[in-house]
């Protein structure tokens, strides 16, 4: 990872840490399993009309049974599971929002130059 290479680099280098990083939160000891979770089961999300849609239900807690999660902590597995999808699918409309806004931005002046002429 690029990032990792970065803050390894500059920590050598005797750099202070960039504050994205500071800002991170920590992960505590058990967290991974629903970051790793989160991540196996993004591919399962649909797609249509450029826009990503949500992790199925049925996706997730099919995932929590085969990776032996209690059944009695089944609902917390998806409260946390749909909480981390609904953040992400938010940053993901900020970043197409911003994309889209910037490529429409090129294409007026591009437009524009091609008129100045």
């Amino acid at each position: 990872m690029r990032e990792e290479y970065s803050i390894l680099s500059g920590l050598k280098k005797g750099r202070d840490l960039p504050d994205w990083f500071l800002e991170q939160p920590q992960v505590l000891r058990g967290e991974e399993f629903y970051i790793q979770a989160f991540w196996d089961l993004t591919s399962e999300r649909a797609i249509g009309q450029g826009m990503l849609g949500r992790i199925p239900w049925s996706k997730a807690i099919e995932y929590a049974l085969r990776n032996d999660v209690e059944p009695d902590m089944l609902d917390a597995f998806w409260r946390i599971i749909y909480g981390m999808d609904s953040g992400y699918l938010e940053q993901q409309r900020d970043e197409y929002s911003k994309a889209a806004a910037s490529q429409k931005a090129a294409l007026r002046n591009k437009s524009k130059k091609r008129y100045d002429r």
